[in-house]
C-alpha cells in the first residue's frame, strides 16, 4: 500500500513539474520551484529551500511543495523502518528482539533499545 502511494506521489510531482526530476535532489527542486515555477521570493540561496520550516510558507504558493514533503516522509519511513527492521531479525529465532529497561527513564516508565520499538509510528 505504501509503495503505491509513494509511486503515486512521484507521478503527481512529475506531472505538476512538467518533467521527471530527482525528488531527493535539493538542487533540482530549487530549480523547478524557484526558477521554472516562479517562486523566486528571494535572491538569497539559503531561503530557496523546501524544508519543514519553510514549507508552510511556500506550500500555499504551489501544490508541488506538499507532494515533495509527503514523498520525503514516505521515503524516510521506508529507510528508517521498513528497510532497517528486517536486518535486525534474529536468524535463529526468526523474530525481532528488543531490550526493555525498567530504570531507563526519569519518570520510571519502561524504555526500549536494540531496536527501540517505542519510537516506531503507530497505526
Amino acid at each position: 500500500m505504501w509503495l503505491h502511494k509513494w509511486k503515486s506521489l512521484r507521478h503527481q510531482a512529475f506531472e505538476l513539474a512538467g518533467d521527471a526530476f530527482n525528488l531527493e535532489s535539493p538542487k533540482q527542486i530549487q530549480q523547478i520551484l524557484f526558477s521554472e515555477e516562479g517562486l523566486g521570493l528571494t535572491k538569497n540561496p539559503k531561503e530557496r529551500t523546501v524544508n519543514q520550516r519553510r514549507s508552510a510558507e511556500i506550500a500555499r504558493l504551489h501544490p508541488l511543495v506538499d507532494l515533495i514533503l509527503s514523498y520525503r516522509t514516505l521515503t524516510k519511513l521506508n529507510s528508517t523502518y521498513l528497510e532497517a527492521l528486517p536486518k535486525q531479525i534474529d536468524l535463529h529465532t526468526k523474530r525481532l528482539h528488543t531490550s526493555y529497561h525498567q530504570a531507563g527513564t526519569a519518570t520510571g516508565r519502561l524504555s526500549s533499545s536494540n531496536p527501540n520499538l517505542q519510537k516506531y509510528p503507530h497505526s
